[in-house]
């Protein structure tokens, strides 16, 4: 019997894209709670150490909190059967996914205007995340996509995918408002994103047609 699962994020893309693409396309049923909105006493929450790290997102699989992002992204897999399962070399792959993602969030947070944080001093971390940082991920990238295709591992649906399509998706979206399009140098990357983004569970994400509703899906980066 599947696990009863309840996401808690804000309303922002951020890190509540990533969780959600994993879910959708991992065919899972879910409650969806944002804080913003209402739905949760975030203190309360703190309070009674529903946060492991006081802070979000958070999964409840069968009420226990599941925090920080990535392992969050493991656990659906696992449930799903999206991680990669007995195929090590496409666990290995979905994984190593969801690490590289990682890392080039913290390129974002070091580097990025978002909504609530300008860019104040950080003008040299900002030219050096477009210039150096993003080219640096998207080659080593562009080398693990299979061969001629467009995907990562065998099945092309892991969560390791759509968690990593989930922040390309964000630096897209900066990209056109900045008036770089920093995929457009890697074929095989840009193939990926753009499979991905044509799938009919990526379309109802992005248009709010989920749990987390449209109230979600904010612009968290900006440029």
């Amino acid at each position: 019997m599947a696990p009863t699962l309840k996401l808690v994020y804000f309303d922002v893309m951020a890190r509540g894209l990533p969780l959600v693409m994993c879910l959708e396309h991992g065919g899972l049923e879910y409650e969806a709670k944002n804080v913003l909105r209402g739905d949760l006493d975030w203190a309360a929450m703190k309070a009674s150490d529903d946060a492991p790290f006081d802070q979000l997102p958070v999964l409840f699989v069968d009420g226990k909190p599941i925090a920080q992002t990535a392992a969050c992204a493991h656990v659906i897999g696992k449930i799903a059967g999206t991680d990669g399962g007995d195929d090590i070399a496409d666990y290995a792959v979905s994984s190593m996914l969801i690490s590289e993602t990682e890392d080039i969030y913290k390129d974002l947070a070091k580097g990025a205007v978002t909504q609530f944080k300008e860019l104040g001093d950080r003008a040299e971390d900002n030219k050096a995340m477009w210039a150096e940082a993003f080219p640096k991920h998207y080659a080593m990238l562009e080398k693990l996509v299979v061969a001629g295709g467009d995907a990562f591992t065998s099945t092309g649906v892991s969560v390791g995918e759509f968690y990593l399509w989930s922040i390309l998706h964000q630096v897209s979206l900066m990209a056109g408002e900045a008036g770089k399009t920093s995929l457009d140098a890697f074929p095989k990357l840009k193939a990926f994103y753009d499979r991905v983004a044509s799938m009919e569970k990526t379309k109802a994400v992005l248009e709010g047609k989920t749990a987390m509703g449209p109230s979600l899906w904010g612009q968290y980066f900006i440029e």
